[in-house]
This record gives structure tokens, C-alpha cells and sequence, in this order.
């Protein structure tokens, strides 16, 4: 009688082990937001869609406020600032906003919201395989240097003749949104990926995920790393380039020149916070190497530069292969 409720008691343990360590997938439908598909997977999560709802809504509201290309009915966004130059906004874009503002001076300028008119041209002149004439780019350059905004409570003005451009930010907000919203809700099993350039995930049951670092102009992988409860960020000319008179031209723009970024064909961050990542990633692409070491270890990130190869990498990644 005895072994009988001792080879129970083996069989209940057996159970219990492996019920701990079973793994549920759920994935979810994509959400197309910023011009991004954005796939959520949850792992062992009862109510998945409830949280799933909440996080759309997250990345729908933030597209309408920060896109630039069309205004939204009994909305203001970025797209009625730079036309009306003065909105009443609601907070959270008041927020966004100011958040952008405030990472000019954290990345030494190589971040700067105002090039909206700038990116605008280059991104007409990628499409069309023609280049910005250098004459225009220079009078641009001044335009938004003396470009700034006024936030007074609700009020947001634009001051100058620049436009307003989130779009190396709004994509970090959001995901930065929907991870705290997963975090006050204490759901740890899952990963977010707005379109392999904004990148938070939890864990696997406590275990590493296994994430793929892809080369951008070319198949295959830089690195696939192992990493749990963090955000990744990365920048390259992908999804926007051009090659026009045997150059290759992207939309990421050195605000200091004017021109497509040069020094990098891609740019990965990890750190806690995908807002940082998202900015941080596109103004180490216009940083030349030593600025770009030098800014890392002032801020404690962790960074990938990879020019036909990997050029520098700090220490703090976890290389699977």
C-alpha cells in the first residue's frame, strides 16, 4: 500500500513538472499601424484577447495622432499641427511631443523631429529614383534649424517653417505603451514585433527567446541572440532605398548634412525601454564610430553596427549563433 501511494505521488509530481513547462502559443491577428505590420504572440496567457484588444487600440491611436500624411475627423494629430501650426491636442500627444523634443539634446542633435519637410523629399526622391538637388537640401538645413515648438498646456505651436516628423518615435511609444500596459496587468509571456524595427518581448516560461538580428540588404542573419524581459531597436534602409547612379540611398537622414546616413547599413539597440531604442537606433546611424561608441557607453545601451559585416558590438549581448 505504501509504494502504491509513493508511485502516486511520482506520477502526481510528473504531471505537476509538466504542466509547468508546457507552452501554449497564441498568435494573434497583425495590426497594420505606421506603415507596419505588427505581430503579437502570447505565451501561456489565459484572457490573451481581451490584452490583445487593448494593445491594438494602443498602436491605432498612436498612428492617427503621429502620422503626417492624413488628418482624422474630430482628431488633431501631427498631420493638422504641420498644416494649422497651432492644435488643441489631447495628452497623450502633448506627451509623444514632448518626448521627441527632449531626445534633441539627449542624442547631440543626430535626433531631430523637425525634418519633416526633408524626409518628405527624400522618401518622394527614393520612390522615384531621382535625388534631392543639394541647393534644396541646404535651404532645408536652415529651415529646420530655425524651426521650434511652444507647448503651453494643450496648445502646441509650431514656430518656423519646419514640419514635425515622428515617425523614428511614434513606433517605440506605442510598443513602450503596450509593454506597460502587459506589465501592470503582470502578463510576462509574450513578444511584440512592429515590423522587425521595434522589437519587446517578455519570456518563454522563463526562459530565453531566440531572436533573429537579419542583415538588411541581403538573406540572412547577423546574429541570433537569446535574451528575455528587454526591447530591441533597429534602423536600416530596408524597406526605403534606392539605388540611383550606382549609390544606395535610404531615408534615414543625417540632420546634420542632409543626406541619407552613410556609415552603417544597420543599427541594433537593446535596452528596457523601446522608446529609447526606436530614437537611439536612428541617430547612431548618422553617428560617425567613435561618437557612436562614445554614446552607448554614456547611456548604458547595448549596440550592433553592422557595415557588410559587424564592425563594433558592445558586450552585452547573448550570442546563440
Amino acid at each position: 500500500m505504501r509504494r502504491i501511494k509513493y508511485l502516486i505521488a511520482i506520477i502526481l509530481s510528473l504531471l505537476v513538472l509538466s504542466s509547468c513547462n508546457s507552452l501554449r502559443i497564441t498568435n494573434c491577428t497583425p495590426i497594420y499601424a505606421m506603415d507596419t505590420t505588427i505581430n503579437i504572440t502570447f505565451y501561456n496567457v489565459e484572457d490573451y484577447k481581451n490584452h490583445y484588444d487593448q494593445i491594438k487600440k494602443i498602436y491605432q491611436n498612436v498612428d492617427k495622432l503621429t502620422g503626417d500624411f492624413e488628418d482624422y475627423e474630430g482628431q488633431n494629430g501631427i498631420y493638422d499641427l504641420n498644416v494649422k501650426r497651432t492644435i488643441k491636442a489631447d495628452e497623450l500627444l502633448v506627451d509623444i511631443v514632448k518626448s521627441a523634443i527632449s531626445m534633441i539634446d539627449k542624442t547631440n542633435g543626430y535626433y531631430n523631429p523637425f525634418m519633416g519637410r526633408l524626409t518628405h523629399l527624400w522618401k518622394t526622391a527614393i520612390k522615384n529614383g531621382k535625388l534631392v538637388e543639394d541647393e534644396t537640401i541646404q535651404s532645408e538645413l536652415k529651415i529646420i534649424e530655425q524651426t521650434s515648438i511652444e507647448i503651453k498646456d494643450d496648445t502646441i505651436t509650431l514656430l518656423g517653417d519646419g514640419n514635425l516628423d515622428l515617425g523614428a518615435i511614434a513606433k517605440g511609444y506605442a510598443t513602450e505603451l503596450a509593454q506597460q500596459y502587459l506589465s501592470m496587468n503582470k502578463i510576462d509571456g509574450y513578444l511584440i514585433n512592429a515590423g522587425n524595427s521595434s522589437l519587446v518581448y517578455g519570456s518563454k516560461v522563463n526562459d530565453d527567446f531566440k531572436i533573429a538580428l537579419t542583415k538588411p540588404y541581403e538573406n540572412g542573419n547577423i546574429y541570433i541572440i537569446l535574451d528575455k524581459n528587454n526591447a530591441i531597436g533597429t534602423s536600416s534602409g530596408r524597406y526605403q532605398h534606392a539605388l540611383i547612379d550606382g549609390v544606395l540611398y535610404h531615408h534615414l537622414i543625417n540632420p546634420f548634412t542632409g543626406y541619407p546616413a552613410t556609415t552603417y547599413d544597420s543599427v541594433n539597440v537593446k535596452t528596457n525601454n523601446s522608446i529609447l531604442c526606436d530614437v537611439y537606433s536612428t541617430a547612431i546611424m548618422a553617428m560617425s564610430l567613435d561618437e557612436a561608441i562614445n554614446f552607448a557607453d554614456s547611456e548604458n545601451i547595448d549596440i550592433i553596427l553592422f557595415k557588410d559585416k559587424v564592425i563594433y558590438q558592445t558586450e552585452g549581448w547573448k550570442i546563440y549563433a
